[in-house]
């Protein structure tokens, strides 16, 4: 049985600090925190959910869940993250693949996936030597219709399990649920509803995601716009570590950035914080 050591949730971009320096330095406080948490329990592998900006999976694309399975995951350098190369976990991808499929959920391997900023920035923090192999698991938010949350629970329970049953008993597993919060992309005035924001905040370290999972994709995109699916990123995450404490690292309605901006690290039992 291997052991999920660490897990965290952070929104994932970066953007220009100006005029908004003191919301900007806490956000990547944030960020680095959650990055140092991550990388304080000395994970053999880290599993990033996260989404794909139309960089590598084109509209249309049937799969719901889409995971990357190459050894190498060379960054798209967009947001100008440094095109440098993380290691990939062929062998733990493709199990995980086998697996999710075999428990009726399907997941489409994807060997050849360059992460855009979705993935690459909350990397940057997380695993900043590239010393620790990723797998990335993506949710296919550009299908219609979206899948929806509880589709990205059932992925995140599909996965708790495989890491307990199926993964070498000495393997020391990081999640991160990358995404989110309110945005509403491509259009032309900048909005967060930092109403809802808080009130997703406030239901995750409450624990009472269950009318959260009961929403619908197209109820989520009225609410917190487009990019506000990505919360469902974060449900996948919280789904495979239930018994977590999570806490609150930072928020902040980054309307410049056209994000509600928000981190929270799942404290685990029997790990100690960071």
């Amino acid at each position: 049985m291997a052991e999920i050591t660490s897990a965290a949730v952070t929104s994932h971009i970066l953007m220009s600090p100006r005029t908004v320096e003191d919301q900007a330095a806490r956000v990547f406080n944030g960020m680095l925190q959650i990055g140092r948490h991550l990388r304080a329990a000395k994970p053999d592998v880290l599993v990033i959910v996260s989404s794909d900006h139309l960089f590598n999976i084109p509209l249309g694309t049937p799969a719901r869940f889409l995971i990357g399975t190459g050894a190498s995951l060379m960054p798209f350098g967009d947001m100008d993250v440094p095109r440098e190369e993380f290691r990939g976990y062929p062998e733990f991808a493709n199990a995980f693949a086998n697996f999710a499929a075999a428990s009726g959920v399907a997941i489409e391997p994807l060997e050849r996936f360059s992460p855009d900023h979705g993935t690459a920035v909350p990397l940057m923090f997380a695993n900043p030597d590239h010393d620790i192999p990723v797998v990335p698991v993506l949710v296919n938010y550009s299908r219609d219709p979206t899948p929806a949350p509880n589709e990205c629970w059932q992925l995140g329970e599909t996965l708790a399990r495989f890491i307990s049953v199926a993964r070498p008993a000495t393997e020391r597993v990081a999640l991160l649920g990358a995404g989110g919060l309110s945005h509403w992309v491509g259009y032309a005035q900048s909005r967060v509803n930092e109403a809802f924001d808080r009130s997703f905040l406030a239901a995750v370290t409450g624990g009472e995601l269950a009318p959260w999972r009961a929403k619908s994709a197209a109820e989520i995109e009225r609410e917190a716009g487009n990019g506000g699916l990505e919360i469902m990123s974060w449900l996948t995450v919280l789904a495979a570590a239930p018994q977590s404490r999570p806490e609150i690292i930072y928020y902040e309605p980054m309307v410049s950035w056209m994000t509600g901006m928000g981190g929270a690290l799942l404290h685990l039992p029997g790990h100690a914080a960071q």
